[in-house]
């Protein structure tokens, strides 16, 4: 994809693009997130590739109860305290769930 490193780090699976940000403070991660969507669009569009936002999601570090957004192509994203990705659920504590293992355990349970 683009080069982006010097902002955050991007992790991409066939068309699942993740962008992961930090800093030292909440407004230089905000900042730089803004920024990588906002390159990142530029870059989409460059390929011809549509953009679903629906699917964009914002997650925060663990502990903190503060209410996070990133204003993508005119539409805000809040930060939820758990993301779905790539079939995954992923908590703010980066603890993984299996979407089917949750489906099968409560089968098991009827």
């Amino acid at each position: 994809m683009l080069v982006l490193a010097d902002m955050c780090d991007t992790f991409n699976y066939a068309d699942d693009n993740t962008a992961c940000c930090y800093d030292t403070s909440i407004q230089g991660v905000l900042k730089k997130l803004n920024k990588v969507v906002y390159k990142m669009l530029i870059w989409f569009s460059m390929f011809e590739m549509k953009v679903n936002n629906d699917k964009f999601q914002l997650i925060d570090t663990p502990g903190t109860e503060r209410s996070l957004s990133v204003n993508v192509d005119e539409i805000i994203i809040q930060n939820q305290p758990v993301v779905k990705l790539l079939g995954l659920h992923v908590d703010s504590y980066l603890v993984l769930t299996l979407t089917w293992m949750k489906y099968a355990v409560r089968q098991e349970g009827n």
